[in-house]
Parts: structure tokens; sequence; C-alpha cells
């Protein structure tokens, strides 16, 4: 998996290896800052390392902190076309003059899951509110992904522990996991069923507003659910395709796209300061929002019961 670009791995300062994941060939690493709640007082030394199951799956509780996968490097198809159906990332639904790119990264951790509540409250040493608190009929614990925070909010809690949103490279890297199909999952929308949590019709029954064309399955869950509940991809990240949207690191660059080396944030173009890429779809998304290259934008100051983050980290040498 690591073999097109070989890695010389030192030991990294605040991860622990779990090993490697028995499904997907990687190794994974826990995060033990996110794991450790020092208001209380907590030990580090006393904080149990995550292990894998059999199938390569990690149980997430209140109190599980950042898992991160080292993900190679390598060259990959960003984007999107519906100009050649036998080319990379043919998509007959993206738009017309949308095309793919093809970009070259560097090795890096990115998170097995969305940021929970749980590790926002041990990062901040305080409890971030959630949109959904007062609603008993809609339970919200510390398992739960953090939203309403706005990208300034995540860049600043994560780089003040030496971490950092994904670029929106980084983050399509992660998700297609060597796919070049609108989603993850393949090209049918059929086969996001019981893998994700997306718009269905009874959370747009029970809540009304909630626009767009229900997913032809009940996923379970009228908001986002717990972390971790929904089926890995091949990279062993869970939730790529709905629960929450997620902040990415780099600003909007228009058509004219050009990629920086090792990252692959976007530079060049029409870029506009202050727009962040929000990636994956959420629970109130069709299928189509979802779909591994589709990015929404916003402003940096711009928060949402429906948006979160997903960290990530840079090799050290």
């Amino acid at each position: 998996m690591y073999a097109p670009a070989p890695i010389d791995l030192t030991p990294q300062e605040g991860l622990v290896p779990i090993g490697m994941n028995p499904r997907t060939g990687l190794w994974e690493f826990y995060d033990l800052r996110s794991a450790c709640d020092l208001v209380a007082g907590q030990d580090p030394a006393a904080i149990a390392i995550p292990e894998h199951r059999a199938d390569g799956a990690l149980e997430v509780g209140e109190a599980t902190g950042i898992v991160f996968v080292l993900l190679p490097g390598g060259t990959f198809w960003f984007g999107a076309q519906q100009q050649d159906e036998n080319a990379p990332n043919y998509d007959v639904g993206c738009p017309p003059k949308m095309r793919v790119w093809q970009v070259a990264l560097a090795p890096f951790f990115l998170a097995k899951h969305e940021l929970t509540h749980g590790q926002w409250s041990r990062l901040a040493g305080a409890t971030h509110a959630c949109y959904y608190s007062n609603q008993p009929e809609m339970p919200v614990d510390a398992r739960h992904p953090v939203e309403s925070v706005s990208w300034d909010d995540c860049a600043a809690l994560l780089q003040s522990h030496g971490l950092v949103l994904p670029t929106e490279a980084q983050w399509e890297y992660g998700c297609r996991a060597g796919t070049t199909t609108q989603w993850t999952f393949g090209d049918s929308e059929a086969a996001l069923r019981g893998r994700v949590n997306l718009l269905d019709q009874r959370a747009k029954d029970m809540v009304g507003q909630w626009e767009g064309a229900p997913v032809q399955a009940d996923d379970g869950h009228v908001i986002h659910a717990p972390v971790g509940r929904f089926e890995a991809n091949a990279f062993g990240l869970h939730d790529v395709h709905g629960n929450i949207r997620e902040w990415c690191l780099d600003g909007f660059a228009g058509a004219e796209k050009a990629f920086r080396s090792g990252d692959g944030a976007q530079t060049g173009g029409d870029a506009s300061v202050g727009y962040h890429g929000l990636r994956g779809g959420s629970f109130v998304s069709p299928a189509g929002e979802a779909r591994s290259w589709f990015d929404a934008k916003t402003t940096h100051d711009w928060r949402s019961h429906e948006q979160g983050c997903r960290a990530a980290r840079a090799l050290r040498p």
C-alpha cells in the first residue's frame, strides 16, 4: 500500500500506533491528546489504546479520541467530467464545464471519523453546544460529530494541537479511496442503502422544511448519527458520504485550478479569500450532494447544524 511513496516513518509525537488495519492494510494511530481529559485531571498513561476488531472496525465510545489513518501518497484524479464515459470520474450529472485534474499528494494522516463532541470538548477544555441539545426526541451524546462550528473555529482548535483541516484534494483522495465512481461505493444510488446517513423520507416527513429528493431507504437516523455507525470505505474512513458536511482547508479557486505540491491545496484562478469547501453532504442532503467530487462553498464564519469537520495531520520529520 505504501510502496509508491515509501515512508521512513519516525516516531510521531502524540500518536500511538494501533497497528495495521486487517481489512485495509493501512496503519492507524491514536491521537492521545484528544482522548485525554486534562480538565478532569486524567493521566494520559492510563488511557487504553483502541484495538481493531477482525473486520478492521474500532469501537467508538464517548471517551474515544481521534484515530488517524496513515494514507499513502500518490497521484489520483480530482473532480469529475461528463464528456467521456470511459475516462476517470465520469458523471453525467456533474456541471458541463467541470473537469478532472491529476493531483499528486504526499503521505498524510486523515481521521478515521468526523470530529466528535467528546473530542472537541477535551481539546478545547470546554463543552461545545449542540444545535439539538434541547430536543429530547433527537438525543445527542459525545459520540456524535460536533456541528455548528465555523471554519475559523475548527482551524483554530486543530492548529492549537498541531492538527489541520484536510485540503479538498486530501479529502477527496481519502473519500474516493482508489475509486473513480460517483460515490466511494459505486455509481448507483442504490449502493448507498444502509451505508450512509443522508436525507430519507422519514426524516423529511418529520422535519418538513428539509428540501431535496430523499434516498429510497431509511437509514435509522433523523439527524447525525454517532460516528462510525456506517460502513467504512476501502481506506477505513467512515461517513465520507452523509452524516455531516466537513470543512476543508482550501478557499474557492474557481475553474482554473492549480494544486500546491505536497498537500494539494488549490491555488491560482479566481481564488476568493474567506470561502472554504464543505465536502461529503449531510443528513439533510440528497444523494447527489454527497458525491465524491461535490463541493459546497461558504464563508469562513458560517455555522450550521449540518456541518463539522474531520481532522488531518502532516507527517513530521
